[in-house]
């Protein structure tokens, strides 16, 4: 099916406004917050408010030179537009505007001219190349009333808002991005960046991200701290060595393996470098890295010469380091090969890939900014920028000093936990279950084996055999009744490349032991993801078998809380009849859905990260509740049609074998109510997706069974944004100065017309907390706001693996987590990145079924389970 076809069938969906929902999405639960603020100031206008914007359309092509696919860089058509506006002054005259470094140029009060095209020659000061002539045409498209936009607010939001937030955004940020460098809408100074060291040849840049936005208090400006890796300059040489992580000097006097030649060329590819051995710098971006100078040759002067021989014919250098790959640079003409000791890559080019892991656990302490730290950063920030003197808008527009306060925020009480017997009443987002029973542990791990990827010598066989009589003895205080400890069923796997012939063995002698192999524990000597993905893969679609993983640092130490933490999960991947804990819901704030068969729905799309192919796929995932406790899940994974494809189009597909599995588990009873919770979907995607994914489960629904149409709500779960929240006095603060778990906003800062809310569902370990934007676009059962908060916080406590809360609904965390597995079963987890450990997180999948051969190449199906749940990163 053709994502075309499914577009123009599906009807439209008009979105639900708040004015709409009872109490206008406006809840009342909890206790009322007196000093919560966010990260956004208030944008005021000047000259009464009638400001009147104008759009040009910006074309800018190089003169004489055929069109190409190939856009001139952002950063060049900046500086065209600056030197277009200082030769041709009169023309421009006093006009104030603001340029995306695109298409789109927006003026003050009035439009600068016709349409009319400059000349304007531009050429790299470092390069012996003649300027080039570009032809840069600016032509008026059309204007904004800012005026408007503030009236819709007023007026609640009601019909198409004006357009005119993209322009003020664009006018706020020109002045900054003609000295620094600007990525979407974060902006990195190099004056200010506080560069510090990361693996691999980086520093971190600490930024900033601006944004405006309408609110129901009105426009604001939305100021956060970010964050990015740029390249150190360095030469080639000393880039490889950091690469592979080498001291000084390391990677120079030796040939590289080709397993480090990879890692190296991955890293550089695409990145910006510059000859040293040349009168005037010959820049070029990394193809690839490839052999060495001795064993690439090609024709010069009538006969074959290698590389090394060519810079000592032609340059008369003698190359030092001939042993060591050399950078390809691919052109339709051909091919050039630069030795990695002449040449030095040009430092302050930003990362687009993945950090490597190294990298990202540098980049997280950094990052982590805690609350008082953040807040304080950002008010610099936003007095740094001056944007009350910018020439640009300081006679516009008006950015408040004070940050907004939202006196509507509010603190809703924890769900109860229920355990065997007991209810446990969480702090901050956390209980202790000591002493309680898990809920229900009906088929317990009985027949294991053990896997160890080492030597007996690194895990000795009685230290294997004490770690699992303590997780024994854990089990048994939690209702879980763990099987004895097998030593011949304990097998070593010496080398990595051994781990599924090892997995092979163990899991073979105990079937034949047993006739059935609940689990094979896996023992790690470190957290390398390789084999973690390997076998899990391997064990998930393949030998149908749970694995549970455990580094040999944790199984050494055997600590209590270790070994619970593996119950929790065993209760949940084994037999998947296990339940650890239920939240329970308070009875005035449910819904009336539950009252009668009901499903929930959590859907992602997890696409190829930056720097893959545009031929790599993206992957939909589809999670649904099979109990009337939301813990236990059925999901099922299918390719999108195209790359980066947000719309789920098979959605109905995905849909059909989860009711079947609700059917059954329910006896032949069908939901009567759908919730989806929908992750990962922008603004701009929300009405395709919401008009396209509701006719797929409507369509699903009427297949499965004749005139079936339960009621269907549809919420979209969202932590990609920039809002923080800050609390100033103690009592509404946690221990690290976070607001605490259970805070909502559903006023002041939310947006004039839709009903969302802000909840922050979980306490952050470390750095700033971030809230989680719910906006219910669709509802049936017609949800108060009060009852669809309880909802979304009850969800937030409903993940197996953790006695914590977990900061979105936990069925769109499923998803995700889905999803990404789907990735590494695809065999796609490598793409764009040099460490695959960066490919966003794990999930437990028990007894995956594998395609049969005449099943459809692109779908993944999976039995019912609740392991699903178990989010994994080599700590488990």
């Amino acid at each position: 099916m053709q994502v075309e076809s499914v577009v123009s069938v599906a009807p439209p969906v008009p979105i639900l406004h708040r004015r709409d929902v009872q109490g206008h999405g406006v809840g009342h639960e909890g206790r009322r917050l007196r000093s919560i603020s966010a990260n956004m100031w208030s944008l005021r206008l000047k000259n009464n408010g009638g400001t009147n914007l104008f759009l040009h359309d910006v074309e800018i092509t190089p003169e004489g030179r055929p069109a190409s696919k190939d856009k001139t860089p952002i950063d060049i058509n900046r500086i065209l537009i600056t030197m277009a506006q200082r030769q041709n002054a009169q023309t421009f005259g006093n006009v104030k505007f603001g340029y995306d470094g695109k298409k789109l140029l927006w003026s003050v009060r009035e439009p600068l001219f016709e349409s009319t095209t400059f000349q304007v020659k531009y050429g790299d000061p470092d390069s012996s190349r003649d300027p080039e002539t570009f032809l840069v045409t600016i032509s008026p498209v059309g204007q904004a009333d800012v005026s408007a936009i503030q009236e819709w607010i007023r007026q609640g939001g009601v019909g198409e808002p004006p357009i005119g937030t993209q322009a003020l955004d664009i006018l706020l940020r020109h002045t900054k991005n003609l000295t620094c460098i600007s990525t979407n809408r974060s902006t990195f100074d190099p004056q200010t960046a506080d560069p510090q060291p990361c693996f691999g040849g980086f520093s971190i840049w600490r930024g900033w991200y601006q944004g405006v936005k309408a609110t129901q208090s009105g426009l604001v400006l939305n100021i956060d701290l970010a964050y990015s890796l740029f390249l150190n300059e360095q030469t080639g040489v000393d880039f490889v060595g950091a690469i592979l992580g080498r001291r000084e000097g390391g990677a120079r006097n030796e040939s590289l393996s080709s397993t480090d030649t990879s890692t190296c060329s991955r890293e550089m590819k695409g990145l910006q470098f510059y000859t040293t051995h040349t009168a005037h710098k010959i820049k070029n971006r990394v193809s690839s890295l490839t052999q060495n100078a001795d064993t690439i040759s090609f024709e010069f002067d009538g006969r074959m010469v290698s590389v090394r021989e060519y810079y000592r014919i032609k340059y008369n250098i003698q190359l030092q380091f001939p042993r060591l790959p050399v950078i390809q640079v691919k052109k339709s003409s051909g091919a050039s090969y630069f030795p990695l000791e002449l040449v030095m890559f040009k430092g302050d080019q930003r990362r687009t890939r993945l950090p490597t892991a190294r990298q990202a656990q540098d980049f997280i302490k950094l990052a982590a900014v805690r609350p008082a730290n953040r807040i304080r950063m950002l008010k610099d920030i936003k007095e740094s920028l001056k944007y009350n003197v910018d020439p640009v808008t300081m006679n516009t527009l008006q950015i408040e000093q004070q940050a907004i306060s939202i006196p509507g925020a509010r603190l809703l009480p924890p769900p109860k936990i229920k355990y065997d017997p007991v209810e446990l009443s969480p702090v901050d987002g956390t209980w202790n279950i000591k002493g309680a029973k898990l809920k229900a542990a009906p088929e317990p791990c009985k027949f294991y084996g053990v896997l160890v990827m080492g030597k007996t010598s690194d895990v000795p066989s009685n230290r294997v055999q004490s770690f699992f009589v303590e997780m024994g003895k854990i089990g048994s205080k939690s209702g879980y009744d763990l099987g004895r400890f097998d030593q011949q069923l304990l097998f070593y796997s010496n080398t990595e490349k051994d781990a599924i012939s090892g997995m092979n063995r163990c899991h073979s002698a105990v079937m034949q032991r047993y006739k059935a192999c609940h689990c094979v524990f896996v023992i790690t000597l470190r957290g390398n993801t390789e084999p973690y993905r390997e076998i899990k893969t391997f064990c998930d679609t393949s030998l149908g078998v749970v694995t549970q993983f455990i580094q040999r640092k944790n199984m050494m130490e055997a600590k209590g809380t270790i070994c619970a933490n593996i119950i929790l999960k065993l209760n949940v991947k084994v037999n998947q009849m296990g339940k650890n804990h239920v939240c329970v819901p308070v009875a005035r704030l449910q819904n009336n859905f539950e009252k009668r068969p009901f499903m929930i729905l959590g859907a992602d799309v997890t696409h190829p990260p930056p720097g893959a192919t545009n031929t790599s796929i993206s992957i939909a995932a589809l999670v649904a509740s099979t109990d009337r406790d939301m813990t236990r899940y059925v999901g099922k994974l299918h390719t999108q049609e195209r790359s980066r494809q947000e719309v789920i189009t098979s959605l109905g597909e995905l849909l059909t074998p989860c009711l079947a599995a609700f059917h059954k588990a329910q006896k032949n009873q069908y939901p009567e109510s759908i919730i989806m919770f929908r992750d990962g979907v922008g603004e701009g995607m929300q009405e395709d997706v919401l008009r396209i994914e509701l006719d797929q489960i409507r369509k699903a629904c009427a297949s499965f069974k004749p005139n079936y149409a339960p009621k269907l709500t549809f919420v979209l779960v969202n932590k990609r944004h920039h809002t923080r929240f800050f609390a100033r006095e103690k009592d509404e603060m946690d221990r690290n100065g976070n607001v605490h778990p259970g805070t909502v906003i559903d006023t002041t800062v939310c947006h004039p017309s839709f009903f969302e809310f802000y909840l922050v569902s979980s306490t952050a370990l470390q750095g700033t907390s971030k809230g989680t934007l719910y906006r219910c676009l669709y509802d049936e059962n017609n949800f108060t706001a009060d009852e669809l908060q309880h909802l979304c916080q009850r969800l937030s406590y409903n993940y197996a693996r953790c006695t914590r809360s977990v900061s979105i609904a936990t069925p769109a965390y499923y998803a995700h987590h889905l999803a990404s597995r789907g990735r590494c079963y695809a065999k796609l987890d490598d793409e764009g990145s040099s460490d695959p450990s960066t490919r966003g997180g794990s999930s437990e999948l028990s007894n995956a079924e594998c395609p049969s051969s005449d099943s459809e190449p692109n779908v993944f199906l999976l039995r019912t389970f609740s392991g699903l749940i178990n989010f994994d990163i080599l700590v488990d």
